[in-house]
């Protein structure tokens, strides 16, 4: 049974409602590759919280305002979520302190999905 349809919908349109993106997740498991989607929405949702706390890099917006559009209800990364309050709490002032928040990040990303 396909838990997918055969036609020709890209992939940033399927996604973007959460019927859709449930429904790929689920085709993912069947295929043992659930990790694929998981790490892009991690990946998107680090996107947003740089573009939000940045929000005069014009280079970041265009990355977001082009990158796939995910459902607004789905879970929330518990890495983007600590990058969040990292970049808006009162002691991470500095383009340095910044920078380190943001490789941890991605650095925790790349932990979690490359080297599992």
């Amino acid at each position: 049974v396909s838990v997918l349809p055969v036609t020709g919908t890209c992939l940033e349109e399927y996604i973007k409602d959460k019927h859709g993106y449930e429904k790929f997740m689920k085709f993912l498991s069947l295929e043992f590759s659930m990790e694929n989607l998981l790490f892009l929405t991690e990946y998107l949702q680090i996107l947003n919280v740089l573009s939000t706390a940045f929000p005069n890099r014009n280079d970041l917006s265009a990355i977001v305002t082009d990158s796939i559009q995910l459902p607004s209800d789905i879970a929330f990364s518990k890495i983007a979520e600590i990058l969040k309050e990292n970049l808006v709490d009162d002691t991470c002032t500095g383009s340095d302190q910044q920078q380190d928040q943001i490789m941890h990040a991605f650095n925790s990303l790349y932990t979690k999905y490359i080297m599992a």
